[in-house]
């Protein structure tokens, strides 16, 4: 009963957290800089007049929970801008506000994306979180003490990811009263594709103890890696996603007739992309033009992708650096400056 109470309780943190935000609803626009971890329960009072006190109940919730959510949905979207930067779309946000553009309302394979990093990234800011102490109904995993070892035994806090997939999902999976809303399954799907990327992220580490370095006592424990290995895993499937269109029986397939059936590991998408060379102010997209591009790739930050067949110009840039190093006893290295010129090219 307590634990269903909690689950609870997650839903209506997210009904709050949904009020900062303008576009479609969406749980990740939390990373905003304009959200602080440390004044959530700041923006309760600012809402009083218009929402239940059901919903207000959230301000005397945990606050462990509230900051894993905005910590996790922020270090997803660096991740997602730093997988992203060559690209036409770069994952960037609405000037001002640090939200996502309305353009991620298309279910594109951009959305897909962004969903199933988010999930992970939730997932595993409450995972460590709990490792941490900071929330009250979960902590170190229980279970890795009982996992058969061989030359070590475990110790340390390994990391609890079953429960913070549990409680990551009653948190961001929607609900729908109709079972075979399309739009519903597509989401959950990307969801529960990016917890599974979390979760060949788990790694065994290990530390030695013993006199003057040796490994007398070897003692291991789990821990979830870095999400940049998640982010780069996803881009993969980013790649490969599958366009999918509802079928007769109410479900999603796949919308080319040779194509093979996705897996739970991949994502799905619904429409295809937006046009983002061009800059489209009722989709809130900034466009390529003015974008730095590389002038010998072939890639996707080459000039001929990024810019989309516009042709760019050139910029000399003078930038001052160090230059003629020396090493110097003891024990230091000593440099020059010297200003160097730089062609910078420009989208135009």
């Amino acid at each position: 009963m307590k634990r269903r109470k909690f689950f609870r309780i997650l839903r209506l943190i997210i009904g709050l957290i949904l009020l900062v935000s303008s576009v479609d609803g969406n749980w990740w626009e939390i990373s905003s800089p304009l959200v602080n971890p440390t004044n959530l329960y700041d923006i309760c009072p600012q809402i009083i007049n218009n929402h239940t006190q059901k919903k207000l109940s959230i301000c005397s919730q945990p606050q462990g929970i509230l900051k894993a959510m905005v910590m996790g949905a922020r270090e997803a979207i660096t991740e997602c801008q730093s997988q992203f930067k060559t690209r036409r779309w770069n994952c960037s946000t609405v000037p001002g506000t640090g939200r996502f553009p309305k353009a991620l309302r298309i279910k594109s394979r951009e959305r897909a994306y962004i969903q199933a990093l988010t999930s992970a990234g939730l997932t595993s800011a409450i995972t460590r979180a709990c490792a941490r102490g900071e929330v009250a109904d979960c902590g170190c995993d229980p279970r890795a003490r009982l996992m058969p070892s061989k030359g070590w035994e475990w110790g340390g806090c390994s990391d609890d990811l079953a429960a913070g997939e549990k409680l990551g999902k009653a948190a961001i999976d929607r609900k729908s009263d109709d079972k075979r809303d399309f739009d519903v399954i597509v989401d959950l799907h990307n969801n529960e594709a990016g917890r599974k990327a979390l979760q060949k992220q788990v790694q065994l580490v290990c530390k030695c103890h013993g006199v003057s370095g040796s490994c007398t006592v070897k003692v291991c424990w789990r821990k979830l890696q870095a999400l940049n290995n998640v982010a780069k895993s996803l881009m993969e499937r980013y790649e490969g996603a599958t366009k999918v269109k509802l079928s007769k029986r109410k479900k999603w397939k796949p919308a080319g007739e040779s194509v093979r059936k996705p897996t739970k590991k991949d994502l799905l998408y619904v429409s295809d992309s937006p046009n983002y060379c061009e800059a489209d102010e009722s989709l809130e997209l900034l466009g390529t033009r003015g974008r730095e591009c590389n002038r010998t790739s072939v890639g996707t930050d080459g000039c001929l992708l990024l810019c989309c067949g516009r042709g760019y110009r050139t910029i000399v840039r003078m930038e001052e650096e160090k230059c003629n190093c020396r090493f110097e006893w003891c024990c230091k290295v000593k440099c020059e400056k010297c200003i160097v010129r730089r062609d910078i090219y420009i989208c135009n």
